[in-house]
């Protein structure tokens, strides 16, 4: 028998008047009950759209961390600072710029304009509040994976800033009959910075000075939608490896020991809402695992 888990959010939102683009989350997504789903080697990347100047963001992030405490590495979890609530305004305090070219297309593709929102896998058709997380996490968390997707070996010069990584990917199914593209992200944790709040349990209010900011996308490796990796015509099948070498460059100002590379591989597939960019499956290293 499967064990029943419970994600909670400490509600308290009474009094609170909320920004017209910070997303109100109902009462009855506070306590979610979800199955420990059967890990199937599956690895599920979580995409947190957020901002410094979003005040109901703060408990959509600690949703994201209790998450990666609850399912390890078999979850990946980014915060993207999307929206006109991620630009910094110095005047108020909110100096960190966290907006990415890519992150704000994908905000716009995926028609997110209230913040916060999550994206599960990159599944276009659903845009989910962070209430609901958990329970899509568990669902793709149940499915049989296409492709294993392995960081062999990364390699980090301290004086370019420059990743160096080998990826392969071990096609697991019978044979993989659609296109797939590759794409890498640069993430940075333990950024402190001043961020908005409207909630008392998360910290002060109506901002939290000294926030620790995690999961943050720094850099896109491959443009908005990566490249070429695999071709439905290749007719890759059950057992064959792909290989790809990814290069990332750090800028001067992020700290390589809180950096990580994301590495994922995703499809275009036509669905109900035109094209889905769902993420087949993705892995996660250390920028400094192996080059301490």
């Amino acid at each position: 028998m499967k064990k029943l888990k419970y994600i909670t959010i400490i509600s308290s939102f009474l009094g609170i008047v909320f920004c017209i683009a910070c997303d109100k989350i109902p009462e009855d997504e506070y306590l979610i009950p979800v199955d420990a789903p059967e890990i199937s080697g599956q690895k599920v990347l979580l995409e947190d759209y957020t901002g410094q100047r979003c005040s109901t963001c703060p408990p959509a992030s600690k949703m994201l961390a209790d998450l990666k405490e609850l399912y390890k590495d078999n979850l990946i979890t980014v915060a993207i600072h999307a929206t006109s609530l991620a630009m910094p305004v110095p005047s108020q305090g909110y100096t960190n710029e966290f907006r990415t070219p890519e992150g704000t297309a994908w905000a716009s593709q995926f028609g997110i304009t209230q913040i916060p929102k999550g994206m599960v896998n990159r599944d276009s058709a659903n845009v989910w509040e962070y209430g609901q997380w958990a329970s899509a996490i568990n669902k793709e968390l149940a499915k049989t994976p296409d492709i294993e997707l392995n960081i062999q070996t990364l390699t980090f010069d301290a004086t370019t800033k420059k990743v160096t990584a080998k990826i392969v990917a071990t096609v697991v199914k019978e044979v993989i009959d659609y296109d797939v593209k590759i794409n890498a992200m640069i993430l940075e944790d333990s950024i402190i910075g001043k961020q908005a709040n409207s909630n008392s349990a998360y910290g002060t209010v109506p901002a939290i000075d000294d926030y620790v900011f995690m999961h943050v996308l720094r850099k896109v490796g491959y443009g908005t939608w990566g490249k070429s990796f695999i071709s439905a015509s290749d007719n890759k099948k059950f057992g064959t490896e792909v290989v790809e070498s990814i290069e990332v460059t750090l800028a001067d100002e992020w700290i390589p020991k809180n950096c990580h590379l994301v590495v994922y591989v995703s499809t275009d597939e036509p669905n109900k809402t035109g094209k889905n960019y769902r993420i087949v499956q993705a892995a996660e290293k250390s920028i400094l695992e192996n080059n301490k």
